[in-house]
């Protein structure tokens, strides 16, 4: 849902891969809408969003309701036949569906599981909710980014989302070419305020060898 896991998908069906997105039979990617009206309904709104369409091109959709055994089984049976799965949920959703890994590799001995939770699988901060603002500040972006006479400055294009997604389709193509020269499949942790930290890495070297809190230095005219 939203844009870091779809944009990590359609860079995948942009280069040539058969992407199929499952989406929910009762909530579905609020994408497709910021608010379903009737007028909205009437005329098929939901296929219509120009947001939606730009990060989800070149996929198929099919709808299952995976807390149902058949919506469950089906889901299973598509995971056979895949390379790789893709989900960013937050970190319940998985276990509370009774899937995971393990599961999908009885399904597929070869499978690829890359998980795109805000703050990684493990930790204390693995069953925390996020958007990518929420990811950005988490990462201590925006202490680094503005004037220094000013508070810390976001940069209000959710760059936790485009980064987590271009960081997503990466580890997905190098997993991708491992299973193909080994046959081996891997399930990839990736957290997305971890994929934000380089933008800060002076920053946060900085701290971390010296105690001292970065300057924001703005831009220079």
């Amino acid at each position: 849902m939203g844009w870091a896991g779809p944009l990590a998908a359609r860079n995948l069906a942009d280069l040539g891969a058969d992407v199929i997105k499952v989406e929910s039979c009762e909530n579905f990617d609020w994408w497709r809408s910021w608010e379903a009206t009737q007028e909205w309904i009437d005329e098929d709104g939901a296929e219509k969003s120009p947001a939606f369409n730009s990060v989800n091109r070149n996929n198929r959709n099919i709808t299952l309701d995976l807390s149902a055994p058949k919506g469950r089984e089906l889901l299973l049976k598509l995971v056979g036949t895949a390379n790789a799965v893709m989900e960013n949920f937050s970190g319940g959703v998985l276990p509370k569906l009774n899937l995971s890994y393990d599961i999908f590799k009885k399904e597929k001995e070869d499978i690829i599981l890359l998980s795109m939770h805000a703050f990684g699988s493990t930790g204390p901060w693995k069953m925390f909710r996020a958007y990518g603002s929420t990811v950005e500040q988490s990462s201590g972006l925006p202490h680094v980014n503005g004037v220094s006479s000013d508070p810390p400055m976001m940069h209000h294009v959710a760059y936790g989302d485009a980064v987590a997604g271009l960081n997503g389709v990466s580890a997905l193509l190098i997993a991708l070419r491992h299973q193909a020269k080994t046959g081996k499949g891997q399930f990839i942790d990736l957290s997305q305020v971890e994929s934000l930290f380089p933008l800060a890495a002076h920053g946060i070297t900085e701290f971390t060898a010296n105690g001292k809190e970065p300057t924001r230095n703005g831009n220079k005219s």
